[in-house]
């Protein structure tokens, strides 16, 4: 657990650092329910948005997030949003919609690779977490290829395409991960991989891995449909065709022979043909000359046969000519038929591949589902994070409030800090670290060291040796103090104060410590909006969702002195009710917790001051998710490593969740009921 509590908090600096990357664009990362999607404006991306992660969130699920992150900001800062919105207009008012749509999902594919290897060039963490993905997802894929029933070949070799088009522009764009995945199932690919291999979609391959942009990607397809003079109103009829004939595809060296390489062809076979004509027509120009000269020396007799024959020769010229006309227009046809044929099935399959976006958004969907459904103390998740405050206090509210209310804040001061010294002197001796001890020798007072005597005889009295203690204590504690609307009164007044006397010990002391409190804030409308959209968006869960927003203010930080800026702030918690309303102790413990981890020593142990009962709403409304979230906490965190102890402010209701526990009624209880409770805790 305690892996998984850090691995959350290394997730959050990966997406931290992700976040910074894509901050230029201004393009906002929210944590919204349990759906992973890109919200686009004009072609552009205007926001991410990912689920929720907790402590439940299993490790695969994670991965899946970050590589749908890693993979949308790669489009964020590679990819032209509104130059694809453009080229696509513009091949939908040439050769329609399905054309458009087709050409726009095969662009998808190979810009997905292009942007890709762009990211892991900048960010070599990338590489790992989106080969990682690539694997897995690869592997479900041939799971469910073996599935398929052995009788349906047809099937089969189908998904084997798709599957192999989804890897294939990686492996064109060098990724080694992606080699590897097709070389290990080569022989289920050995047809796909042909396939790829020749004919347009070869080309088409070649030729879109070459590019450089979508615009390129887009003006490789224009140019192959605008040579092809293609009638749009085939598409959807050769969508459906699989038996198109297929030619092998030349390979060129760049871009720009691709782009040329149908139009070349047309024209060498243009340029052909006319020389042949040429040669035909030359010869038939000598044949007649030959003729003329025969006329002269033969006579009028001879010229009028020669006339009645030329005249039966030209006609048998022209019918001759006209049927050469008509099967050649024929055999045009038929080729452009088949050129037809083979870029649709080439777009086709193409356009049919596994999008590695839509592959994520299902599996993290489904993981997560899958999760609950297999545990349902998984229920709770909170529906978003976006509207969650865990900051500091504005210093000059605090020290405005503290200076208007003056006698109260002295009075709070006053009536807590003489149980301070009571309290610090039984910490100190019972959260000692242990003691490292060693003896040091050369002393001339001490404890005699027997084998050191023989320094007497050349006059030196360093005989004697010391025990050397360390005192440190290598400790990090954190204060948690409950700020709902039922603490309200002398339970927060108290809890205050009792954060207050440890504080004060513990600055005494040396330990490192942090004062956090925990409620929830008034739920915006617009939250509301955005939670009823997503429940009718989405298929029906067993997902107990936390619609508050959390408010948790830090009192004091680890690492910060104790001063009259903590006490201050600690007087205007105990005091300013209008902040106080809900209380989710369950997801305010794992937060404590992992600000606790996060710190270097090896001991650490959460305070928690409460009235015992947790009470938030969630959507649907499950009336024991609340309870058993806080004990779920509680055991995720002690197995964590945490030491877990509840302080009971004028309420009993902690011993139902606290192993280890104190009921306070007073400020006055400070002194032996909790040091008593305090030493069996800490000496256990």
């Amino acid at each position: 657990m305690r892996k998984n509590m850090l691995n959350i908090s290394d997730f959050q600096r990966s997406v931290e650092v992700v976040t910074q990357a894509i901050s230029q664009k201004k393009i906002p990362v929210s944590f919204m329910g349990t759906e992973a999607f890109t919200q686009y404006k004009e072609g552009v991306p205007s926001r991410i948005v990912l689920p929720v992660v907790t402590e439940t969130t299993s490790q695969e699920a994670k991965k899946n997030i970050q590589g749908y992150l890693d993979h949308e900001a790669a489009h964020v800062l590679y990819s032209d949003g509104t130059e694809l919105e453009t080229c696509h207009k513009r091949i939908v008012s040439k050769f329609g919609r399905e054309v458009g749509q087709a050409c726009l999902h095969v662009v998808n594919r190979f810009e997905d690779a292009r942007i890709e290897k762009l990211l892991g060039q900048r960010y070599k963490g990338s590489v790992e977490n989106l080969d990682e993905l690539l694997e897995s997802l690869t592997n479900q894929s041939l799971q469910e290829i073996k599935k398929l029933p052995a009788d349906d070949p047809e099937l089969i070799q189908r998904n084997c395409s798709e599957l192999l088009d989804f890897l294939y522009p990686r492996y064109l764009r060098g990724s080694l991960k992606a080699k590897q995945l097709i070389f290990d199932n080569e022989e289920l690919f050995k047809e796909a991989i042909k396939e790829a291999e020749e004919g347009k979609k070869g080309f088409l391959n070649r030729a879109l891995t070459k590019a450089n942009s979508v615009a390129e990607m887009f003006a490789v397809l224009e140019k192959l449909l605008d040579d092809l003079r293609f009638d749009p109103s085939k598409m959807s009829d050769s969508m459906g065709d699989d038996n198109e004939s297929k030619t092998q595809g030349e390979k060129t060296d760049s871009l720009e022979e691709m782009l040329l390489g149908d139009s070349q062809e047309n024209s060498d076979t243009e340029n052909k043909e006319s020389k042949e004509k040429g040669e035909d027509e030359k010869g038939q120009n000598s044949e007649k000359d030959d003729k003329s000269s025969g006329k002269d020396a033969g006579g009028e007799e001879e010229n009028s046969q020669e006339n009645s024959q030329e005249n039966s020769q030209e006609n048998s010229q022209e019918d001759s000519q006209e049927d050469s006309e008509e099967e050649s227009e024929e055999a045009g046809k038929g080729e452009k038929g088949c050129k037809e044929e083979e870029i649709t099935k080439a777009l086709r399959e193409l356009a049919q591949a596994k999008n590695i976006s839509e592959m994520l958004k299902k599996e993290i969907s489904d993981k997560l589902r899958n999760e609950v459904e297999e545990d349902i103390g998984k229920a709770y998740r909170p529906f978003t994070t976006d509207y969650d405050m865990i900051e500091p206090y504005d210093t000059k509210t605090v020290e405005e409030f503290a200076n208007q209310y003056y006698e109260s804040f002295d009075e709070f001061v006053n009536s807590a800090k003489r149980y301070a010294p009571v309290v610090q002197k039984q910490l100190e001796r019972y959260m000692n670290a242990k003691s490292a001890s060693l003896w040091e020798y050369g002393h001339r007072s001490g404890r005699l060291y027997g084998a050191g005597l023989s320094r007497l005889m050349t006059g030196d009295e360093r005989i004697f040796r010391k025990r050397i203690v360390s005192t440190s204590k290598d400790v990090a504690v954190t204060l948690l103090i409950d700020m709902s609307g039922s603490m309200c009164g002398s339970r927060i007044t108290n809890a205050c104060k009792s954060a207050y006397v440890f504080g004060k010990a513990l600055s005494a002391m040396g330990i490192n410590f942090e004062i956090l409190g925990f409620t929830t804030q008034f739920t915006p409308p617009e939250l509301y909006s955005l939670k009823n959209k997503h429940l009718s968006s989405t298929p029906p869960d067993k997902f107990a969702y936390r619609i508050e927003p959390l408010l948790m203010p830090v009192i004091k930080s680890f690492g910060e002195k104790f001063t009259t800026q903590t006490v201050q702030s600690l007087f205007y918690t105990s005091y300013e009710y209008d902040q106080m309303r809900n209380n989710v102790d369950g997801e305010a413990v794992y937060i404590a917790s992992r600000r606790l981890l996060a710190q270097p020593q090896k001991r650490k142990i959460l305070f928690v001051f409460s009235d015992g009962m947790p009470a938030f709403d969630t959507v649907p409304s499950y009336l024991s998710v609340a309870d058993s979230h806080l004990k779920r906490a509680i055991k995720d965190c002690t197995e964590a490593g945490i030491e877990i102890f509840g302080l009971g402010i004028e309420c009993v209701c902690v011993k139902e969740f606290y192993e280890h526990c104190v009921v306070i009624n007073d400020i006055e209880e400070l002194g032996d009921k909790l040091l008593s409770e305090l030493k069996k805790f800490l000496f256990k």
